[in-house]
């Protein structure tokens, strides 16, 4: 796998994930389509493509899909939160239900958000191969690009009794695959070990990584 301006998570996250029951999402333009930041993420990996080494590269590598993956879910949560209030103004009787089931997923989901973010800043913190403000400086126009894409799908809240039953039955699915999606963040410890450095022409897989409990 290449170090390449793939759009991480992020984008993609943005788009399914928030398709929940009770929004209907269309897009207001093709994907990716007139995105400003997108020249930029692309410039921007070109040139740390150019500027470092295969390994740093790998390492990086991770923390940009740790970081997508992270924001998406992020987006995510605003949608599901927007989503249960609509539906509990439109639905009285069914507000209780809906704000416990809320309850329950962000009590799954926040908590892993939180720890993925330290991860992520401890890596970037950690690494010797580049400025941390240049890391920070790139993965905030995947931030961009992904808030963007995000705000150009045109979300209407459904609030018919039918579609907030299907909401709240649907929090239970998202919440199981947002954590699982989560918890499977991996980060590579820096300097990179000599098994997982990369010898060949692509970046490869590796067992060794940050854990949260580190």
């Amino acid at each position: 796998m290449k170090f390449r301006s793939v759009l991480v998570p992020a984008v993609a996250l943005c788009v399914m994930l928030p398709a929940v029951a009770a929004v209907a999402a269309t897009e207001k333009t093709a994907p990716g389509l007139d995105n400003p930041y997108l020249p930029k993420i692309e410039k921007a990996t070109t040139d740390l493509g150019d500027k470092l080494d295969k390994n740093a590269l790998k390492h990086l590598y991770y923390v940009r899909e740790g970081f997508g993956a992270t924001r998406a879910v992020m987006l995510v949560r605003r949608d599901v939160d927007a989503a249960v209030k609509a539906c509990g103004k439109a639905n009285p009787d069914m507000k209780g239900d809906l704000d416990a089931e809320f309850s329950k997923w962000t009590s799954e989901v926040d908590p892993i958000v939180k720890q993925n973010e330290t991860m992520i800043n401890r890596a970037i913190a950690e690494q010797t191969y580049i400025k941390p403000k240049e890391i920070n400086d790139y993965l905030k126009l995947i931030q961009q690009a992904g808030e963007y894409a995000n705000k150009e799908i045109d979300k209407q809240i459904v609030t018919t009794p039918e579609a907030c039953a299907s909401l709240e039955k649907s929090m239970d699915k998202t919440r199981t695959a947002v954590s699982k999606l989560l918890s499977e963040m991996k980060l590579l410890v820096w300097p990179l070990s000599e098994s997982e450095s990369v010898t060949g022409r692509d970046v490869v897989g590796s067992k060794k990584t940050l854990s949260k409990n580190e």
